[in-house]
This record gives C-alpha cells, sequence and structure tokens, in this order.
C-alpha cells in the first residue's frame, strides 16, 4: 500500500523478470520489510547465503545487504518496481 492507498497484487511467476530477487535467504521465516530478519551465519557470523531467481546463489557481508527500503535496483532487488497498471 502507497500513500494513495491502493494495491496491486504481484504474481509469482513475475520474480522471473527479476532475476537479482530473492528466493532463500539466510535468516527468520519471511523478510516482511525488516531488515534485522538477515542472519549472519557464515564466515565467523559476517556473511549471508542468498539464492535469487535467476537460479544463481552468492555470499554478501551482511552489513551491507541493501534496506529492503532501498528501491533502487542493484545486486539484490527486494521488492517488485512500482508500476502504473
Amino acid at each position: 500500500m502507497d500513500g494513495t492507498r491502493s494495491t496491486s497484487c504481484n504474481k509469482f511467476s513475475k520474480a522471473a523478470l527479476f532475476p537479482r530477487m530473492p528466493v532463500i535467504f539466510d535468516g527468520f521465516w519471511i523478510h516482511n520489510g525488516k531488515d534485522e530478519r538477515i542472519n549472519a551465519r557464515h564466515a565467523k557470523n559476517t556473511r549471508s547465503n542468498i539464492l535469487f531467481f535467476d537460479n544463481s546463489a552468492a555470499s554478501f557481508d551482511t552489513f551491507r545487504i541493501p534496506s529492503v527500503k532501498d528501491k533502487k535496483a542493484r545486486n539484490i532487488q527486494w521488492r517488485f518496481p512500482q508500476t502504473n497498471e
């Protein structure tokens, strides 16, 4: 929901259009907009593994992973981009 109080549903198949969107990550249950749910489980508790929709996996410095609120697509894209459908 945004400031206009409108909502839009995203289909799971739409994630294939955004290959750097995570499918699975080290953490607790679901991300749900809470950055602290990503868990540093590797390399002396400093790195997290993430599997992406493009079927690649990578290890990241947990404390440098972009926030879910970061709207600029970079090496990790947590959110679907806003569309005007």
